[in-house]
């Protein structure tokens, strides 16, 4: 029952996740008659009342008696949900992984172990199927997923019952497992026996099926690991992907899925990309983590920049961080704030930042501190506020070629319109400017 090929060698520290439920103490269970040394880590969120009180003693009384160290949390799980903004669900499975994995690095385990079981792969399968995934969704769950493995995907839910009542070994029941709210149980208990309707052996088909997906999807990986070798060249924050082979490639759109799925794109932002990848120079799209440009035949894919807070500045004085200064020698009385552009023109991160706009409260003599801004995102300027300093365009004199900057794939930008007879000077390693 206990799938042992895809645990560490005896004799190894295992962190076993323990609710107190059957699985988990099915679990901890073949893991010690197995000869592995294994400690416990049981997660409180608060959400069932009494009932949740009731898991975590049970769990201490079992630890007890089978002599396993135990580690136990509370989460405040609905304030993290609020927060965060997602479901309970969500808020509590990021919340238990994570102290999962420090726990594992401060004890030093080589695995955690959890208790899924086939069952639950199946119900992730038809789960996946439902809200629309591609191959490797049609798998189910991992067996291994970094130092999370699965040792019980191989047995059933009767397997376990029956392994527990043969050595009449107690366990608890959430009694929210009864409820269809959730997706999960939905699937449980109802879509899963009309399923049996159609096919009694609904159970072991979707096994079989998990599994040869599962054979499937390394076919595909291998093809994509190929096709990525062509059509994508690394580069120090993200990758440039030829846009012409890719377009002239066997699965060009599910190559694009998988080449930005990495960087934070979700499949309908890429194919959203897919869709405008004949646009001209310039479109650009973001995911939470990093920017994608298209520029001269590539889709160039950069790490986001980190949002620079709005920084008061002195008037007049002297400004600087580690690669830009900013001089203001005179202006309005009162300080300024300066909210500076964070995104490179062309992703390609060779244009040094300037600051675009600088702006002043109206009427008050305290620096007006305003939300900063990346790329696509409105600048946002609220009803007291104004420009100060503005970059303007000015026509280039006749017979005057344009001189490309040594940095940058466009012309830097001409000095700007002082509109309040202030007057400043940007100093950077490569750019020497007055506005």
């Amino acid at each position: 029952m206990l799938h042992t090929n895809i645990l560490p060698e005896k004799p190894a520290r295992i962190l076993v996740g323990l609710s107190g439920g059957a699985d988990s103490v099915a679990l901890l269970l073949l893991l010690r008659e197995a000869g592995y040394e294994v400690e416990a880590a049981h997660c409180n969120f608060q959400l069932r009342g009494e009932e949740s009180e009731r898991d975590e003693e049970f769990v201490v009384r079992l630890c007890e008696q089978k002599q396993v160290r135990l580690h136990r949390i509370r989460f405040d799980t609905q304030q993290e949900a609020r927060r965060r903004g997602v479901s309970i669900e969500m808020a509590a499975r990021d919340l238990r992984y994570a102290w999962f994995e420090a726990l594992r690095q401060e004890r030093g385990a080589a695995a955690i172990a959890v208790a899924h079981h086939q069952d639950d792969a199946n119900e992730t399968l038809l789960l996946n199927l439902v809200r629309g995934c591609g191959i490797h969704g049609l798998t189910g769950m991992p067996a291994v997923n970094g130092h999370v493995v699965r040792p019980l995907l191989g047995a059933t839910r009767a397997e376990i019952l029956r392994y527990l009542a043969e050595r009449g070994q107690a366990y608890v029941t959430d009694s929210t497992n009864a409820e269809t709210l959730y997706k999960r149980n939905l699937v449980r208990h109802e879509l899963l026996p009309l399923l049996e309707r159609l096919n009694p052996s609904i159970r072991e088909t979707l096994t079989a099926m998990r599994q040869r997906m599962a054979e499937s999807a390394a076919l595909y990986d291998k093809a994509l690991a190929a096709e990525e070798a062509v059509l994508f060249r690394p580069q120090a924050n993200g990758g440039d992907i030829a846009i012409a082979a890719l377009l002239h490639s066997c699965a060009p759109q599910s190559i694009l899925t998988h080449l930005l799925g990495r960087y934070g794109f979700t499949p309908a932002q890429s194919a959203m990309i897919f869709g405008q990848l004949d646009s001209r120079t310039g479109a650009c799209f973001d995911s939470p983590t990093h920017w994608a440009a298209i520029h001269r035949g590539q889709l160039e894919v950069r790490k986001r920049w980190p949002r620079i807070a709005p920084t008061p500045l002195p008037c007049p004085g002297t400004w600087q961080d580690a690669d830009r200064c900013l001089r203001i020698a005179q202006g309005p009385a009162g300080p300024l704030s300066a909210i500076p552009r964070t995104a490179p023109c062309g992703l390609s991160g060779r244009r040094p930042h300037e600051w675009s706009y600088i702006y002043k409260e109206c009427g008050g003599g305290r620096p007006l501190h305003t939300t900063g801004y990346e790329g696509q995102q409105t600048r946002q300027r609220l009803p007291d506020q104004r420009p100060l300093l503005r970059h303007r365009q000015t026509p280039r004199p006749r017979g005057v070629r344009r001189q490309r900057h040594p940095l940058a794939r466009r012309p830097p930008p001409r000095p700007a319109r002082c509109l309040h007879r202030c007057h400043a000077e940007v100093a950077h390693p490569h750019i020497q400017r007055k506005l």
